[in-house]
């Protein structure tokens, strides 16, 4: 008896978290999926209530456990089918003549920068850039989307639409023998469902793909200023693959979907600068591996030779990519001068999985910022960005923006990441990023309204004289000197977006490289 009602109490209280787990979902679902929710919870519900009774030795002829247990996986089948029947608004409004700023803009977007480590790191290098702008410039928590999964935030950010708009809302496409699944994709991890996606997945029906550029059913903000007649370069940004032909030089994103030490020589725009990147990236490469043996590893002492190894790719990638971006600003202020660097790095969000609880424990001991492997990364990445925006010989204005902070793992996440032991650090109950900026046109060291992901397009097009959509859900953050008028558009949607690699070839060691590296992270099961 005592142990059915243990049963009935976990059932409980998993109800409630799963009820309000769903209801963080909204952006995703329509009403059917809330009902689909509450039928897979009582199912599961079932199967656990049923091997309780079972040891228990009750006699129940009313039961059959293969019957409750097919509840569950018909609620799959029927997810897998469900597809997304959102139309594009088509809009054929031509942008009006706008007068280009007279500066470079530079958006460094650093994925998993966490607001209460970038707090304790400032405490220590109060005289860095980060501090600097703290104090002389924009700095917020911003707000993110729940859940809070990299691609379909910076989707969102590159976008300005709502995930179920652009079509991003997963690490990865879930692929039914007829095409996309988006049922699967959108629903909740805690759901249980992975176990009846694996056994599917030995029949060959389904598989797990990387989401690409193509799949993205709305212009980037890149397609719309390229169209604008701004030069940008792009560098390394999420769901890029394959690049997209704009004004200036793009090179797709490394880390979510093939194998990173060669997809960047692959897919670069205009394909006329492959050599140079490649034997760039080849330097780098060496030059960031011999950094991470000397100065990196030592840190990393007492932990497991798999964090180690994850630690290492990660911090080689960044490097390579930051000091890439670098290099393209010194090689490229003449022949093919940007008014406008997007530069994305991930290793960061990697590391904080890896070391966060390490972080904090460290500090705990009497050790400074400075000694911690997280501290020294966000040096790093802190002293690349000083560099980055000392080499450029105009004025400029800055964004620094990550898509989520991190927390702890409590209980229930330790239970469903049971065989990822070196993880730390998560972002399951979606902690905020972070938002910051400076320079030219920014007020200095004000308080503004807590941003949202939403906002970072419609400002950047306000900051550009470009008009924001009116089907934007954010609009333009109040963050500049000038008060100009904000131009609209009726939407974006319908723009032209054309791409250098129409079709790719994914192969499936690829695929296996890309989906392992989302497991070693706690994204996928």
């Amino acid at each position: 008896m005592l142990n059915f009602l243990v049963g009935i109490i976990m059932n409980v209280l998993l109800f409630i978290y799963f009820i309000i787990t769903v209801y963080k979902f909204d952006i995703f679902f329509n009403k059917s999926y809330y009902a689909v929710a509450l039928v897979l919870l009582l199912s599961h519900g079932l199967v656990i209530c049923f091997l309780i009774l079972q040891k228990s030795g009750a006699n129940r002829p009313y039961l059959n456990i293969y019957i409750v247990a097919l509840v569950p996986f018909i609620i799959f089948l029927f997810l897998m089918l469900v597809k997304t029947d959102l139309p594009l608004i088509e809009s054929k409004t031509e942008l009006p003549t706008i007068e280009h700023l007279d500066h470079k803009v530079v958006i460094f977007c650093i994925d998993g920068l966490s607001p209460d480590i970038l707090d304790k790191y400032m405490e220590e290098y109060d005289s860095g850039l980060f501090s600097n702008v703290a104090r002389n410039g924009i700095y917020s928590n911003m707000a993110t989307i729940y859940p809070t999964h990299s691609p379909v935030i910076w989707t969102s950010v590159a976008t300005g639409e709502l995930p179920i708009n652009h079509g991003i809302i997963g690490f990865g496409r879930y692929r039914f023998f007829y095409g996309d699944s988006v049922g699967f994709s959108a629903f909740p991890r805690y759901c249980g469902l992975s176990k009846y996606f694996y056994l599917i997945s030995k029949t060959g029906l389904v598989e797990f793909q990387p989401n690409l550029s193509t799949h993205i059913k709305v212009p980037m903000i890149w397609d719309i200023l390229s169209n604008a007649g701004y030069s940008l370069h792009v560098i390394n940004y999420p769901v890029s693959l394959p690049p997209s032909e704009i004004n200036g030089i793009f090179l797709s994103e490394t880390e979510f979907v093939i194998h990173f030490t060669d997809i960047l020589y692959e897919n670069i725009y205009p394909p006329d600068l492959k050599d140079h990147i490649q034997t760039t990236c080849e330097k780098l490469e060496t030059k960031g591996t011999s950094i991470f043996d000397n100065q990196f590893d030592i840190l990393l002492k007492d932990r497991d030779i798999y964090s180690k190894r994850l630690a290492k790719r990660f911090f080689v990638n960044d490097y390579k990519i930051l000091n890439l971006a670098l290099e393209l600003l010194k090689d490229y202020q003449s022949t093919h001068k940007s008014n406008i660097d997007i530069i994305y790095s991930h290793g960061l969000d990697a590391s904080t999985h890896l070391f966060y609880k390490d972080f904090y424990s460290d500090l705990e001991n009497g050790l400074s910022i400075s000694d911690t492997y997280l501290g020294n990364y966000m040096n790093f990445i802190e002293d690349t960005l000083s560099r980055y925006i000392t080499e450029i010989d105009e004025e400029y204005t800055v964004f620094i923006m990550s898509d989520h902070g991190f927390h702890a793992k409590g209980i229930l996440e330790s239970i469903t990441n049971l065989f990822k032991q070196h993880l730390q650090g998560i972002h399951e109950s979606a902690p905020e990023g972070v938002f910051m900026a400076f320079g030219k046109d920014i007020v200095r060291n004000e308080s503004i309204d807590k941003p949202s992901v939403y906002d970072i397009a419609p400002t950047l097009l306000y900051h550009l004289n470009l008009p924001v959509s009116k089907d934007f859900p954010g609009g333009a953050l109040d963050i500049f000197e000038k008060a100009n008028p904000v131009l609209e558009i009726d939407s974006y949607r319908g723009s032209t977006k054309e791409f250098y690699i129409r079709e790719i070839m994914i192969k499936d060691e690829d695929l296996t490289t890309h989906e392992s590296v989302l497991k070693s992270l706690g994204y996928i099961n």
